[in-house]
């Protein structure tokens, strides 16, 4: 038995913001991790604390708009929380008021912080009218926030009136200000509009007016132009939520402002956005973000599109100066459901894409979630450890995410109501960071190499740092190289950190040599791993990764996982129905011993021809193979396949454009050549299982060689076919292949009832060489009655493995007859194939139809609509199985008999591929040889 260390590195605490230089950080992939909760000081129930947030730096922002100040209801307040550079956590330090407070101002209802500067709205507050609303301006003291009170600067607009609302939304940008009046009536229909403020010279005081003053060129009814708004260099962009777009109700927009020369001027829009899908009651642009003014993402939680309310998101990135004219991604909950309003609040930082769906409910309970979004081969795609995030106290919570700030790894979500402490409705905001985690293995000091960067390029230290309660007596840091590792080797059986049992916590200092500094926080976790090698135990896998395609390859129908290939290190996955039928394949690499899965490359069909490009796949050896069955070049849906070359030092930035293209040598409409696909990195071998070349529709298989003399590098070697070939057989609807032994599938052959029973078929390669040929052996079902035996087909050395995907016909079936359903397992005799007697083993769950079948090197895997069940090889082979799974992972009768997962097994690493979940969008799953406490929660979801 090992044991492994799972190091989680819980990024960033603090930076040091002694200058405008960038602290050091650690180079790795990232994870989330709840850092801690804020909450109000003093603690009040039912004062709204985190309806709104921000954050930059060391600052947090968290308004209480229904505070009650000096006996004032609802007048509310603002708190301020600063991290102490010597606990790492966040502090309370102020908490600001109005100076004029009313009742009903709601103050806090937002705000916005940029450097020393704090900026909050008070929609509600009736000094110029009633409910015409104000803006608030805070500057930090001297001596720091909470030191003394501030002062507050307290702006208006030079038209300000009543019922304006003026303070719904604010941001700061530098000394510009941009504020909204979500009902001004300027145009006699309260459209609503927004302010732009710029601090003088002489800074800011209660005389300063407003610059400009935008609107947009239609203003509608009530259509809450402003409801947010989000600034970022010469770009101010509005959201308008209840805006009526080409006549739908409530549909929303968001309109583009860009500033003329050095200062805004009063205008309306240079650009309205609204995406061609938009639908009546989407409030597209209810929530809006900014990344320097170059990439925008806008909320729309009351989109229809997997389910009804269940809500959207939208990126857009501008092109030309001002104009944002890309539309780059929709993004939707993987899980979505009716009600969740994902994109109530959205946050954006570089690459990273952070949405929340405040009424997605947990148990029941309307608690809300929160999903983390990273741009990948010019898609957004959702990260390794991204799963939807629930904090700790989830089924505690209301409305979690109807705040968000975002800020480099940091962010704040806002829960309107919790009850986190037991004291009643609190609102409270979590204080969330990204982090990494690796493995180490038992018997090694070394636990893990921090591999620092530093923006600036200068030289980092490394040192431990001693806060709070920790476990720093019991490692060392290199102050050089950065590798962390155990003073002695621990008790591996008893271990007992301050985090509990198999848990410790150290704190890393990273600092430069201008002094710039950052400390993360290392939680050491010991715990239980297979010994290496191949075809780990089934019951020790755990999830490594889940995909989900996004941007413009998430929609439903594209069917992303109905084909997966994975060999060494390469996991590959088809979408074979993107974009109306062309298809795509993703292939991901594996980076060893824990660490990460890279997405590497994006593949569409090389030549343009569609045809469901990934309708099938297969890699061995540095060689991907792809099939396009619909291709039409020669015929309709006659069918291609394409090769791709994979070096082994790849570099990957050409996207695979190396290909050969492979076709039927005599096509003919409707062949599907490419259905199914083979290769053992030399030989590929193409299933065009409606091949008429024998009787129609009996399928064909065809044998491609690497001939590197040929221009294109592959040579037709033979034709296989079934000795027996009949009519709509269709042989080649299968295919499997390990070294010189192709097994075909033909789900149509007739058996004794006529009743497609299917058979499949053995062949092997020939002494001088393959050649057209038919079969070695064929392979039948135990029961003939049954029906589409080799629907999918399985090989590994001298076993293979056989499904038979539809349930035995017969009514007086019995319990002893019911196991055969699954999967057939045969292995080759001491005499060779020629002298197989039939199957040695019958593995299968009778109650759904089998899908498709892997097999390993010990392991071996069945997937059902429902289910995936894991078979281990005795010692004394598979002849001495009892048809009894390792692990049987039930999800309950309440599933879709069509639903058709994929799965593929290379050494301890499998993929599944689920093409039929949310709404036939899709997504795939990554495991490797772990923990079975980590696989099954995974697969519980996998079909949800």
């Amino acid at each position: 038995m090992k044991w492994s260390i799972l190091v989680f590195i819980v990024s960033t605490l603090w930076f040091s913001t002694t200058s405008l230089a960038d602290p050091p950080r650690l180079a790795a992939a990232l994870t989330l991790q709840e850092m801690e909760t804020l909450l109000s000081s003093p603690v009040v129930a039912e004062d709204e604390f985190g309806f709104s947030v921000a954050l930059q730096g060391d600052t947090a922002v968290v308004g209480a708009f229904a505070d009650t100040v000096d006996g004032v209801e609802t007048a509310g307040s603002v708190h301020v929380f600063t991290r102490n550079t010597a606990t790492g956590r966040f502090e309370h330090r102020a908490r600001l008021v109005a100076p004029d407070p009313g009742n009903g101002d709601r103050f806090g209802h937002s705000v916005a912080v940029h450097g020393d500067t704090i900026a909050v709205g008070a929609p509600f507050h009736d000094a110029r009218g009633l409910d015409a609303g104000a803006v608030y301006l805070f500057e930090k003291p001297a001596a720091g926030w909470g030191a003394s009170a501030p002062a507050a600067v307290e702006l208006f607009p030079a038209d300000a009136a009543a019922l304006d609302n003026f303070g719904w939304a604010v941001d700061l940008d530098g000394d510009v200000l941009v504020a909204s009046s979500l009902t001004d009536d300027y145009d006699g229909r309260f459209a609503g509009s927004a302010y732009v403020f710029e601090r003088p010279v002489a800074g800011w005081s209660n005389a300063v007016a407003e610059t400009a003053k935008l609107t947009p060129s239609s203003p509608g009814l009530l259509d809450q132009f402003g409801v947010s708004v989000a600034m970022g260099d010469d770009i101010i962009a509005v959201g308008s939520a209840r805006h009526d777009h080409n006549g739908a109700n409530d549909s929303g927009a968001v309109y583009i402002f860009a500033r003329v020369g050095s200062h805004w001027i009063s205008a309306t829009e240079s650009q309205k956005l609204a995406p061609g899908d938009i639908r009546g009651g989407d409030g597209f642009g209810t929530s809006l973000a900014l990344d320097n003014a170059d990439r925008l993402i806008i909320g729309s939680p009351g989109h229809d599109g997997i389910a009804d309310d269940a809500g959207a998101a939208y990126i857009y990135e501008r092109v030309t100066a001002g104009l944002f004219s890309l539309l780059t991604a929709k993004l939707i909950a993987p899980d979505a459901a009716v009600g969740d309003a994902f994109g109530n609040a959205v946050g954006i930082g570089g690459d990273r894409v952070v949405v929340t769906a405040p009424s997605a409910d947990i148990d029941g309970v309307q608690s809300g979630r929160l999903y983390v979004f990273d741009r990948t081969l010019g898609a957004w795609v959702r990260p390794i450890q991204a799963q939807p995030f629930f904090p700790r106290f989830a089924t505690q919570l209301q409305s979690y995410g109807r705040s968000l700030a975002v800020d480099g790894d940091a962010m704040l979500v806002g829960s309107r109501g919790s009850n986190v402490i037991g004291a009643g409705s609190l609102g409270s905001v979590s204080h969330l960071q990204f982090g990494i985690h690796v493995n180490a293995i038992e018997g090694r000091l070394d636990i893990v190499d921090l591999e620092a960067t530093d923006p600036d390029g200068t030289t980092v230290g490394y040192s431990l740092v001693e806060i709070g309660d920790n476990d720093h007596d019991l490692v060392e840091v290199d102050a050089t190289s950065g590798l962390l590792r155990f003073l002695r080797r621990p008790d591996y059986e008893n271990a007992q950190g301050e985090l509990g049992r198999h848990d410790f916590a150290v704190f890393v200092r990273l600092e430069d040599v201008g002094g710039e500094h950052s400390v993360y926080k290392v939680t050491v976790r010991l715990g239980n791993v297979a010994e290496e090698g191949t075809s780990p135990p089934a019951s020790t896998f755990r999830v490594a990764d889940v995909v989900v395609p996004y941007g413009v390859f998430a929609d439903s129908g594209h069917q992303f996982g109905a084909s997966v290939a994975v060999s060494d290190d390469l996991f590959v996955i088809g979408m074979p129905n993107y974009n109306g039928g062309q298809g795509a394949v993703f292939v991901w690499q594996y980076q060893g011993d824990g660490k990460a899965f890279v997405p590497r490359a994006l593949l569409t069909s090389p030549d343009n021809q569609g045809g469901q490009f990934g309708w099938s796949v297969d890699v061995a050896d540095r060689l991907l193979v792809v099939g396009a069955p619909r291709d039409s070049a020669g015929g309709f849906h006659a069918g291609a396949a394409y090769v791709f070359p994979i070096a082994v030092d790849e570099d990957w930035s050409d996207g695979l454009a190396s290909f050969t293209r492979l076709e039927n040598p005599d096509p003919d409409d409707s062949d599907l050549f490419g259905w199914s696909i083979a290769t053992n990195g030399s030989t590929v071998v193409l299933g065009s299982r409606l091949d008429d070349a024998v009787e129609t529709n009996a399928g064909a298989v065809y044998l491609f060689e690497r001939n590197l003399s040929l221009a294109g590098g592959w040579t037709l070697r033979a034709r296989l076919t079934a000795s027996d070939a009949g009519a709509d057989d269709t042989f080649g609807d299968s295919l499997a292949m390990d070294g010189d032994i192709v097994v075909v599938g033909s789900p149509g052959r007739d058996g004794l009832t006529g009743s497609n029973a299917g058979a499949a078929y053995l062949f092997e390669r020939p002494a001088l060489g393959w050649r057209d040929a038919t079969e070695v052996i064929r392979l039948d079902p135990v029961n003939p009655l049954g029906a589409g035996f080799g629907d999918s087909v399985a090989i590994h050395g001298d076993s293979v493995v056989v499904s038979m995907p539809r349930e035995y016909l017969d009514t007086s079936r019995t319990a002893a007859t019911s196991a055969i359903d699954g999967a057939h397992v045969f292995e080759k005799p001491v005499r060779g194939w020629r002298a197989l007697a039939g199957a040695v083993a019958y593995l299968g769950d009778a109650r759904r139809s089998a899908k498709d079948v892997a097999i390993g090197e010990s392991l071996i895997l069945v997937a059902y609509p429902d289910r995936v069940l894991a078979y281990q090889k005795p010692a004394a082979g598979w002849s001495a199985h009892d048809g009894s799974a390792v692990k049987n992972f039930s999800l309950g009768p309440a599933k879709l008999d069509d639903y058709d997962p994929r799965v593929a097994i290379s050494g301890k690493l499998v993929l599944i591929g689920n093409p039929d979940a949310d709404g036939s969008l899709g997504n795939a799953w990554m495991l490797e040889g772990i923990s079975i406490e980590q696989l099954l929660p995974a697969l519980l979801l996998l079909f949800d």
